[in-house]
């Protein structure tokens, strides 16, 4: 049996690198994790990545930093606005390398196709369904509400878009 380990995927952070409001994103990338996952991918420059659970556009970050063509869709409006914001910061030396700048756009990923249709992606990527994280240690966070005798937990600050996986 072949065993890989993946150490050290969640050193490292995003502080300087995104906007300070992108923070409250419930489920971010983690900032090693997809450095690794880039890296493991060897993707050469130019390649086309689609982010169907885009958040606040941290797969774009990377990918732009890496001469990659990256596409996200993020149903929250103000995750969408944080990520162009963030991408923003970043511009000056992705033009001046030459790099693609990201593209996200606001809408469901149900209908992806709908959103990025010209978009033909070499690779997909996505990060683990937030709504699983919910229960983590069987106990209810401070950010978090039950809905209801029974009901589902619901992250207080995510946002109320309909169809949002949190």
């Amino acid at each position: 049996m072949v065993t890989e380990r993946w150490d050290g995927c969640y050193n490292g952070g995003w502080q300087g690198l995104i906007m300070p409001e992108a923070f409250s994103h419930p489920a971010k990338f983690a900032h090693g994790l997809i450095i690794r996952i880039f890296a493991e991918l060897a993707l050469p420059k130019g390649s086309i990545l689609v982010d169907p659970f885009a958040g606040v556009g941290l797969g774009g970050i990377i990918a732009a930093s890496h001469g990659l063509r990256w596409y996200g869709c993020e149903l929250e409006p103000r995750f969408v606005d944080l990520a162009r914001q963030s991408f923003e910061m970043h511009r000056t030396a992705w033009e001046r390398m030459n790099y693609p700048l990201p593209i996200i756009v606001q809408g469901d990923s149900r209908r992806l196709r709908e959103h990025l249709a010209p978009v033909l992606a070499d690779c997909v990527v996505g990060s683990p369904p937030y709504s699983e994280g919910l229960t983590q240690g069987g106990g209810q966070r401070e950010n978090e509400e039950h809905t209801g005798a029974g009901g589902p937990i619901r992250p207080r600050t995510y946002g109320a878009t309909p169809g949002q996986i949190g």
